[in-house]
């Protein structure tokens, strides 16, 4: 008789998990322009998750995709200039503690997420 292991993870097709990676970034992108025309927002936030969501789901390869597409995605909508990928000087700070921040979460995500 077999016996399952309830804490083995199902592992997901490979291409399952960078679709995710890309999904979720763009869920955030749209969530994020949506209620920037409908409410003030910080889409910091929902940039983050969605590369957490992308380790936790598929692993370190997935997330690391989803980090410079969050970072792409922040540069090109959210930090003036809007509608390019240049960043204005006073902007600089802001655009790299979110790139820190995105860099950060990858390991500490993936290790807590495959620890079992």
């Amino acid at each position: 008789m077999l016996k399952s292991n309830p804490h083995v993870w199902f592992k997901p097709p490979v291409i399952l998990c960078y679709g995710v990676a890309a999904l979720s970034v763009t869920g955030a992108l749209i969530i994020a322009r949506w209620l920037e025309i409908n409410l003030q927002i910080a889409p910091v936030s929902l940039f983050l998750c969605a590369i957490m969501l992308s380790v936790w789901f598929g692993g370190i390869r997935p997330g690391l995709l989803a980090t410079p597409l969050s970072v792409l995605a922040f540069a090109y909508y959210f930090v003036p200039p809007i509608s390019s990928f240049a960043v204005e000087g006073k902007e600089i700070q802001r655009f790299l503690i979110f790139v820190l921040s995105a860099i950060y979460i990858v390991p500490p995500v993936f290790s807590r997420s495959h620890s079992r």
